[in-house]
């Protein structure tokens, strides 16, 4: 007898999703942490490959200019460097890891889709002196991307960059700022997608209707981006009124 096989199509997603659309505080993966060290390992092991290389070109270029060798005092030089090296890295590297440990600590996230019992908003805390919580409605979202860099991606983690209408953020190298970073996810598509999903439900058709002299009326259709246009057409409407009720009096 032929067993049957179910061919429907499956929602596949990451267990982590259940948090975020539930609209509960999540916090960045543990692979985040391991990111920045492994920066901090991977910078202390260059700086310290760029010192060997050009104090060993420095005394090559005296040896050959003065004829003496340079093997021992190439040693003896590359013994003490390395040693205050190691250990001034040592205090910085310890210190950083500090800091940057209890900075993701502080990070939390979340975002509360139009079916949850908040305002449909996405809320960002982080700091350990300064600390910022920010919150950001869906319909005040212009753009959301997705993002993985190199280091990133061999730690399996992306961010999640939004931008907003009245952004504030500062054109550096022509790369806008974003006004939220959700930082260190491994679901990072996923949330994106999701994000998208609750703008378009906040984006429908606003329906103003405003008076355009004594009498007449006249409705106003607007999308979610349109709204400061019709924000701008109220007051030229209530401008002209003030104008006419002057001229009354």
């Amino acid at each position: 007898m032929e067993v049957g096989l179910d061919t429907s199509e499956r929602l596949v997603k990451p267990p982590e999703m259940d948090v975020v659309t539930s609209g509960r505080i999540f916090k960045p993966s543990s692979a985040f942490k391991k990111k920045y060290l492994f920066i901090s390992i991977m910078s202390v092991i260059i700086g310290w490959l760029l010192i060997v290389v050009t104090l060993w070109s420095s005394l090559f270029i005296a040896g050959a200019i003065t004829g003496s060798g340079t093997g021992t005092l190439l040693q003896d030089a590359l013994w003490t460097i390395t040693q205050w090296y190691t250990v001034i890295c040592g205090i910085i590297l310890l210190t950083g890891i500090l800091i940057v440990n209890a900075w993701i600590n502080s990070i939390e996230y979340s975002v509360v889709g139009e079916s949850g019992e908040a305002m449909p908003e996405i809320y960002v805390k982080s700091g350990i002196i300064d600390v910022t919580e920010k919150h950001v409605g869906f319909n005040a979202i212009t753009n959301v991307s997705a993002r993985a860099g190199p280091f990133d991606r061999i730690f399996g983690i992306g961010s999640v960059f939004i931008e907003t209408a009245g952004s504030s953020s500062v054109q550096l190298g022509g790369i806008l700022a974003p006004d939220i970073k959700i930082e260190g996810v491994t679901f990072f598509k996923e949330l994106r997608d999701h994000i998208v999903r609750e703008m378009r439900k906040t984006k429908g058709a606003y329906k103003l209707t405003t008076e355009t002299g004594f009498g007449s009326e006249r409705d106003i259709i607007a999308t979610g981006d349109d709204l400061a246009i019709v924000l701008q057409e109220i007051l030229r409407v209530l401008r002209r009124l003030d104008d006419k009720l002057d001229r009354l009096g």
